[in-house]
């Protein structure tokens, strides 16, 4: 068992909460906007950050992945859809909707089947053969998250964007996690201040604000 990171248990904390702050704030407010613009990908970060070698086979880790986050949204996906049935706010046509299309980004749900694609294009990149035709699966879904608005099921057309987040940080992992063993407090204190300063920066300096929030859309961060 991996020995667990402090400060990346903190981190996913403060975006849990910020996920929670983000959805209760006025919408498309100064306040909403900042958190929106880089809370999701925080999380494929620090996922990544997390990512393990231990799996010798497909099939384990599957296996592992399926119980750790497919079996947790099907759970919690029926608890929702039953309570929606109870407030009469959902169709059965709806229901069904859900378990085709998945949820849509206004609920955290959505998340889990993401990051377990995401988790198993980069197992099977690194470790397999397939990799160089998943590449190009992950390129043509690029290609069509770009030049189209219409989401495809599960939002797999979002899914190169939330890979590029996880694949970097998995893949410099033990660098990165060197690096920051290495600096001190203060270091690690100015580079949060800088990164708010600069997410901050950008909102307000954008000459076309509705630019800033069409990248996040296509982002797959509303």
């Amino acid at each position: 068992m991996e020995k667990r990171i402090d400060y990346i248990d903190i981190a996913k904390t403060l975006g849990i909460i910020l996920v929670v702050v983000g959805h209760n704030l006025q919408w498309r407010s100064f306040s909403s906007d900042w958190i929106y613009s880089f809370h999701m990908p925080l999380f494929f970060i620090l996922s990544g950050l997390c990512y393990s070698d231990k799996y010798n086979s497909l099939k384990t880790f599957i296996l592992r992945k399926t119980n750790t986050l497919l079996i947790p949204y099907i759970f919690f996906s029926i608890i929702v859809i039953a309570s929606f049935f109870v407030l009469d706010q959902m169709t059965w046509k709806g229901a069904v909707k859900v378990w085709i299309y998945g949820w849509k980004y206004a609920y955290p749900l959505w998340f889990l089947p993401m990051l377990f694609l995401v988790e198993l294009f980069y197992f099977c990149i690194k470790k397999y053969s397939i990799g160089k035709l998943l590449l190009g699966v992950l390129f043509l879904l690029l290609v069509y998250s770009v030049s189209s608005s219409k989401y495809l099921m599960y939002s797999v057309n979002l899914l190169p964007w939330h890979f590029i987040f996880y694949a970097i940080f998995a893949y410099y992992k033990t660098e990165i996690i060197g690096w920051f063993d290495k600096i001190n407090r203060k270091s690690i204190y100015l580079s949060i201040y800088l990164s708010i300063y600069l997410s901050i920066y950008h909102i307000i300096s954008c000459p076309f604000y509705g630019s800033v929030l069409g990248y996040k859309r296509t982002m797959g961060f509303y």
